[in-house]
């Protein structure tokens, strides 16, 4: 099952400070939660999403995330290393090139790498 997200509204009874506050409270804010472009759990706990950015960090900070698997050529955007790094997640990053183009193939030594870091070992 293929399950898309746009945005997640999330009511939050929180001062500015995130320190509770009374949810009977008339002046509750509402904060939008965004996903990341193409977001979608693959399986508990493991999900897969284009590249986040700052809008989409509260959605991610939500998740509790221990690691980021990045697969890109590019180097990892500054915003989304610094995110990584204050909320303790470990990122593995493989150099892989996209294959938008029919026919490309990607290295399969990377993406095994990869798979071993999100699966185990004891599964492949």
């Amino acid at each position: 099952m293929n399950i898309s997200f746009t945005s997640v509204t999330i009511p939050t009874t929180t001062n500015s400070d995130d320190s509770p506050r009374n949810s009977s409270d008339a002046s509750e804010e509402v904060k939008v939660m965004v996903p990341p472009l193409n977001f979608a759990m693959v399986a508990p706990g493991v999900y897969r999403s284009g590249h986040p950015n700052r809008q989409n960090f509260p959605f991610l900070k939500r998740l509790e995330l221990k690691s980021i698997i990045y697969l890109s050529s590019d180097d990892i955007r500054e915003e989304l290393d610094q995110f990584a790094r204050e909320q303790k997640i470990q990122v593995f990053h493989y150099r892989i090139d996209g294959n938008k183009e029919p026919f490309v193939e990607i290295d399969e030594k990377k993406i095994s790498n990869a798979l071993v870091k999100v699966l185990g070992k004891a599964l492949l």
